[in-house]
């Protein structure tokens, strides 16, 4: 050190000979200045090797010099040193006396030199490396006064050097705005100081009176909080070991560090973490760290140490904000107060960062926002502890409830307790119970008699319920939150959860029951409340289809096994969706809840012999238990006869409605529930055929038993098929009727079941499929398998026009199905827009709202839509206006006799007109020779696709031959 200071001593007596280059930048005038900020003042340069010398610096071109970035003279970790400089000229009439402020106390050196062309240079240095009482000025940072006579000039260079962070916040100040601030600032850091080291000590006291430990860990991580923020505020240095500048240098690191390992150890009890959780993980480990990290201090170089504890600083604010954000949904007050504290923290430091960063004014509040944020922090996890150690002794006194042995020494508690407590014998016989259980049972003393109507003399459960809960007892050895039924002694039942143990009583030497409860008669009517939406109609109030199968598989298990006589009715209103077209859903719905209660009052002498269900839309069915076959026809009749008396009004226009009904009676034979209603749907579908508005029987002969065995077998087959992929993809070309049409592939995808190295039709399976409510599964699997194929064969995906898929209409009304197709669209990479969606003419009518938002939503992906079997159905041109279709695919029927019948020849022309005026394409299925062929492009149909054209075949085949042949002619 004394070579050092000789060093520069030989350089001024030399620079005293020289004449001097000040700098030329315009000078700051000291007169009128009371406080300025320098950095917008101050140029650097950067000695990476730390070996520049005075005389180096002054020789250097003006070129290296350079302006502060953005943030100031905030250079992070840097092992360079940096040179500073400004010009100073006292323009006042007097001589003036102002303060050059590093107001940062952990660097390591400073070296000030003042240089004139007047006066010879001065030099002056400083650094925490050295005694405190070697600064020369008693003040936490570094503090270099200057004078300077009436119009002299001069040019301040200073040199920083540090193994820590690099910050250089320079100010000039006159010695009263020096003085004032620091009686600002050391009265409020005073205020701070003393309000931790008071919370700190409380917090050790109270550690040492209960032993809980929140408080031990909390008394030293605020501690060390305190001991941080006077070390890095250069406080520690100046009043507590101001001879020990080794200490000095590792205190805040020791500090940090410490305080780090405190904090995580005071979360573990804090949030009382279970080991084995996440949490308790992630806080473990972080303990490790910081807590290591304090010897490692001592081991690495201080540079070294420096950055591995601002890097653990940063795993540990994510680590326990990480650990907040998992305790947060089990323990939300706890959590809330943690998450306060840090943001309390963290928005301290980016202030107090923004400020040193210009990014920020430099205010007051700003330049110590860190201070403030560490003691709003500490002062908010002091009122966490406190409020959990008051939430914590609460519920260890009400866990004391119920371990009353002496009714005497805890007779305050047991009477003044809002949750009722009480003793019983294993009868279940009430032995005492307090003020709030008597409450409870609607008594007014224990002495008052108590009984209700299946028990006497005290009895507070029934038999069956106190053998189950005595039965768990004996398994556990205690219950929590056992739920019962309690009643009031006029009998009326609620809800309690319970909480019991079994003890002896030592008086007698029997085993009794200690037992609390709370009365939860609300949540569980909200529950019941819940159930019930679960599984009643929302509209009608009436059981759900879920509910009605539920129900139908109990009744199915009663008559195998306790030979139960039941039937079951299926219901299809007749002109409903008449309604529903011309007056619109509001008045369906009306229509439906006045026709529910109708059914409902025909049926409320079976009372609960009668299960009335809406399965959906304007179906409903009937579950008729212990009536014989002539009584539950003549309840059909009343039905029917309830529905069609019914007359019902809208808009002044009176509309009559019939039910058609579905009558099968229940027998042992029966397998399954879709069986069972595969037959109702079929007498409901019967009886619209003999008339509607009628009840039909169904009657099964042997034909029909060997027909539903057959069903039965198939229904397992396409199960098995669905399971195990035993369905395959075919695939008929579609070819374009346009003279020289050039485009890539074009066909209609279509199944095939492989049973026993055969591929069967679609039209063998699909109706048990339909009937069995399969069609939706099998849609997906089609959607699914098609496009992985597209996606597994990029050439021939890269060459494909069109593809177009069938769809059923239980996948049109199925939102899950919707949004599956959308899925696999976005797994397997295609674009919509080659992808055509067929629906045919009669589903789309019949369920004209399902269809016209599943076209919406996929129209609105780029999918493409024709109508199928078109001319077959409805045939209503104004429909195609409402589906916005982008094909017609004009029915075989008409096509293929064509040639040969003028009326079919009409009516593809027909079509095909109206069809190009409104935009829309045509497609010709079954052109069965070149006859047909060649009068379809007469007329303009635009596509055709029959035998003629191309037969199915394969997916793997088509693709394979198709490749084959464009790469034959690209040659």
């Amino acid at each position: 050190m004394l070579f050092k200071q000789l060093s520069f001593f030989l350089i001024w007596i030399s620079l005293s000979c020289l004449s001097l280059s000040v700098y030329s930048e315009t000078a700051i005038d000291l007169s009128g200045l009371s406080h300025l900020e320098l950095d917008e003042h101050l140029q650097y340069l950067e000695d990476v090797e730390r070996a520049e010398t005075l005389n180096d610096i002054q020789g250097m071109p003006e070129s290296v010099w350079r302006s502060l970035p953005e943030n100031g003279a905030n250079f992070g970790f840097s092992a360079s040193a940096f040179w500073f400089r400004l010009s100073l000229e006292n323009r006042a009439i007097a001589a003036l006396e102002r303060y050059l402020v590093v107001d940062y106390p952990l660097l390591d050196s400073i070296d000030v030199f003042f240089l004139s062309s007047q006066t010879s240079p001065e030099y002056r240095s400083s650094g925490d490396r050295w005694p405190f009482a070697q600064r020369g000025f008693d003040y936490r940072g570094f503090v270099f006064p200057i004078r300077m006579e009436a119009g002299e000039k001069r040019e301040v260079l200073v040199r920083v050097e540090t193994t820590g962070s690099l910050q250089a916040p320079m100010k000039l100040m006159s010695p009263e705005s020096f003085y004032e601030k620091q009686q600002y600032y050391m009265g409020f850091l005073g205020f701070m100081a003393g309000t931790i080291l008071v919370m700190t000590l409380y917090s050790a006291f109270l550690f040492f009176s209960v032993r809980e430990w929140s408080y031990g860990y909390y008394a030293i991580f605020a501690l060390c909080a305190l001991g941080f923020t006077l070390s890095i505020e250069g406080l520690a240095y100046q009043y507590l070991w101001s001879e020990s500048p080794g200490w000095h240098h590792y205190s805040v690191l020791f500090f940090n560090g410490l305080g780090s390992a405190a904090l995580c150890l005071f979360t573990l009890s804090y949030f009382r973490l279970r080991p084995g959780c996440l949490a308790y993980r992630i806080s473990l480990v972080a303990t490790g760290i910081t807590g290591s990290s304090v010897l490692l201090n001592f081991v690495l170089s201080y540079h070294s140490a420096a950055i591995l504890q601002s890097l653990i600083s940063v795993v540990l604010v994510v680590g326990m904000l990480s650990v907040n954000v998992l305790v947060w949904r089990e323990q939300p007050r706890r959590a809330k107060f943690y998450l306060f504290a840090w943001l309390a923290f963290i928005a301290g430091v980016i202030l107090k960062v923004g400020s040193k960063s210009g990014w920020l004014p430099s205010t007051f509040l700003y330049e110590y926002a860190s201070i403030l944020g560490t003691l709003v922090s500490i002062v908010t996890l002091s009122i966490a502890v406190a409020h959990n150690l008051r939430v914590e002794r609460q519920q260890k006194a009400q866990a004391k409830k119920q371990g009353v042995e002496s009714l005497r020494k805890y007779f305050s508690l047991y009477k003044n307790a809002l949750e009722g407590i009480f003793v019983m014998n294993r009868r279940g016989k009430l032995l005492s119970a307090n003020p709030a259980m008597l409450s409870l049972l609607g008594l007014n003393s224990f002495e008052e008699p108590y009984s209700h109507p299946f028990a006497e003399g005290g009895v507070i459960l029934h038999e069956d319920e106190m053998q189950k809960l005595i039965d768990a007892l004996l398994e556990d050895g205690d219950v929590r939150q056992y739920e019962t039924r309690l009643y009031t002694k006029d009998g009326k039942g609620f809800w309690v959860a319970m909480t019991a143990r079994l003890s002896e009583d030592s008086q007698h030497g029997a085993e009794r029951i200690e037992a609390t409860v709370i009365n939860v008669d609300e949540r569980k009517a909200f529950e019941e409340e819940l159930q019930y939406l679960a599984e009643h109609d929302s509209l009608t109030g009436l059981q759900n289809r879920r509910a009605f199968e539920v129900r139908a598989r109990l009744v199915l298990e009663e008559v195998e096994q306790k030979h139960l006589i039941a039937s079951l009715m299926y219901l299809d209103l007749d002109q409903f969706k008449l309604v529903n077209d011309l007056c619109g859903h509001s008045a369906g719905d009306k229509l439906l809840k006045a026709l529910s209660l109708r059914m409902q009052h025909a049926l409320r002498e079976l009372g609960e012999h009668a299960s009335l269900a809406r399965l959906g839309g304007d179906e409903f069915a009937v579950l008729i238990c212990g009536q014989n076959d002539d009584a539950v026809m003549a309840i059909a009749e009343d039905l029917r006869s309830a529905v069609e008396n019914f007359v019902f009004v809208w808009d002044g226009t009176r509309y009559p409605i019939g039910v058609s009904i579905g009558l099968v009676p229940i027998d042992a034979s029966l397998q399954s529930l879709e069986s069972l209603l595969s037959m109702a749907d079929r007498a409901c579908y019967l009886a619209k055929e003999h008339g509607r508005n009628r009840v039909y029987v169904f009657q099964e002969s042997d034909k029909d038993i060997q027909l539903r065995q057959r069903e039965l077998e198939w229904l397992s087959l396409l199960k098995d098929a669905l399971a195990n992929d035993h369905f395959c993809l075919v695939v008929q070309a579609i070819q374009s009727n346009a003279k020289g049409a050039v485009e890539g592939y074009r066909y209609e995808v279509l199944l095939r079941l492989q049973k026993d190295g055969e591929l069967i039709s679609p039209f063998t399976f699909l109706p048990i499929a339909e009937r069995y409510n399969l069609m939706s599964a099998i849609d997906r699997w089609v959607v699914e398998h098609f496009l992985k194929f597209l996606h597994d064969e990029p050439s021939h995906y890269a060459n494909l026009a069109s593809a177009s898929i069938n769809l059923c209409t239980q996948s049109l009304g199925d939102e899950k199905f919707a949004e599956d197709v959308e899925v696999l669209f976005e797994r397997y990479k295609v674009d919509p827009r080659k992808i055509c969606f067929e629906i045919t003419e009669t589903m789309a009518i019949t369920h004209l709202d399902q269809t016209r938002e599943f076209i919406r939503k996929f129209r609105g992906l780029g999918c493409r839509f024709a109508l199928d079997d078109f001319g077959t159905g409805f045939s209503s041109y104004g429909y195609l206006r409402e589906l916005m279709i982008d094909f017609i695919k004009i029915d075989g029927v008409f096509v293929k006799h064509m040639t040969n019948n003028e009326v079919d020849q009409s009516i593809v022309r027909s079509v095909t007109e109206v069809a190009h005026s409104m935009g829309i394409e045509c497609i010709a299925e079954f052109v069965e020779n070149e006859q047909i062929q060649q009068r379809l492009v007469e007329l303009g149909v635009d596509y055709s696709q029959g035998y003629h054209i191309a037969r199915p075949e394969l997916i793997d085949g088509y693709a394979s031959s198709s490749e084959q042949a464009r790469i034959n002619e690209s040659h």
